[in-house]
């Protein structure tokens, strides 16, 4: 069982521990509704008032809920809902069993609560902390919309799926009918490479911007490694109907070891955005012989910006190690 607890302080992550501030549950707050506030990540909530060095000296927890597994997305926070005919300033947070909680800021009290399906077990062996993969990656709140966006990992009869949904934020239920994620690339040979729910984890916060939202693919591990392939994809907010261009990272049709990845792994952090809705990335290794690196087909250990449809690269930056970078798997960069 995961907890939640509420305490007054800064916000403070750890898988499976949580502590928001006090000054979540005042009036007039900051919405959190994306991973560290911002599209540009910062971190920095420059309205901030009420927290100061006096404060701290009523440090202690407030509340504590228990959940039905761990919580690895970053909780996000909308002041101000009103659920069940009553006003609430309500804290977002999913779990790794496909779990979305509204939970009040100030009581502890769990006002909704939805699970969007099984989650995979355990996928490939690779170590989660834990037994369940479900909701991995911060989902994003539109409160224009009244949104919140989320991909979730289901395992279904016929293997591993990831779903996107829009969720109510005043009824956790879905307001568009979600959609199971599906991508093709062509390869430098011409070959179709299809998206493979199997071997690709969903770890980077979500992306609401320009209209958009954005997600990143990586792998289990480095399991798979011949199979798995990074990506970056899109869809529309507000149909959820995928981008026509995708990203696909890695286009080589072969290595020397079979090895392919340049996943989005990114620890987490969420792909970032400027103001003119270009999309940034960075991605992990590829084939461990360190040779794979080319510019047009296998992005490896680089930072990228792509137009917001995602038809172009728009800049690259890849560091002048990155050969031996991919040959220790010591990858570039997080967020």
């Amino acid at each position: 069982m995961g907890k939640f607890f509420v305490a007054n302080v800064a916000a403070l992550s750890l898988a499976g521990l949580f502590s928001i501030s006090e000054a979540i549950t005042a009036e007039a707050q900051v919405n959190v509704t994306t991973y560290h506030y911002d599209n540009m990540r910062s971190g920095w909530n420059q309205n901030e008032t009420t927290l100061t060095q006096s404060s701290f000296s009523n440090f202690g927890l407030l509340q504590t809920v228990s959940l039905d597994d761990q919580v690895d997305a970053q909780p996000l926070v909308v002041n101000g809902v009103t659920i069940n005919g009553s006003q609430h300033n309500v804290v977002y947070v999913a779990t790794e069993n496909n779990s979305v909680y509204a939970i009040d800021a100030q009581s502890g009290q769990v006002l909704i609560h939805t699970n969007l399906g099984t989650p995979v077990t355990n996928p490939l062996g690779c170590n989660n902390n834990g037994p369940n993969v479900g909701i991995n990656s911060t989902p994003v709140i539109d409160t224009a919309t009244g949104n919140l966006y989320v991909i979730s990992y289901v395992q279904q009869s016929q293997g591993p799926a990831f779903f996107l949904h829009a969720l109510s934020l005043t009824t956790l239920a879905d307001s568009i009918t979600p959609v199971q994620v599906t991508a093709s690339g062509e390869l430098a040979n011409g070959n179709t490479y299809e998206f493979n729910a199997r071997v690709s984890r969903q770890r980077a916060a979500l992306l609401l911007s320009n209209g958009n939202l954005y997600a990143g693919f990586a792998s289990f591990c480095d399991f798979d490694a011949n199979l798995s392939r990074g990506w970056v994809l899109g869809w529309q907010e507000s149909t959820l109907d995928p981008l026509p261009a995708n990203r696909l990272n890695n286009k080589l049709r072969s290595s020397p070891d079979n090895f392919f990845l340049t996943s989005v792994w990114m620890s987490g952090y969420g792909l970032a955005a400027n103001s003119a809705g270009s999309v940034y990335f960075v991605t992990g290794n590829s084939d461990y012989s360190g040779t794979t690196l080319n510019k047009k087909n296998n992005i490896t250990e680089s930072a990228a910006e792509m137009s917001s449809d995602l038809s172009t690269r728009e800049s690259l930056f890849t560091p002048s190690d990155w050969s031996s970078l991919d040959n220790d798997d010591a990858d570039f960069g997080s967020g």
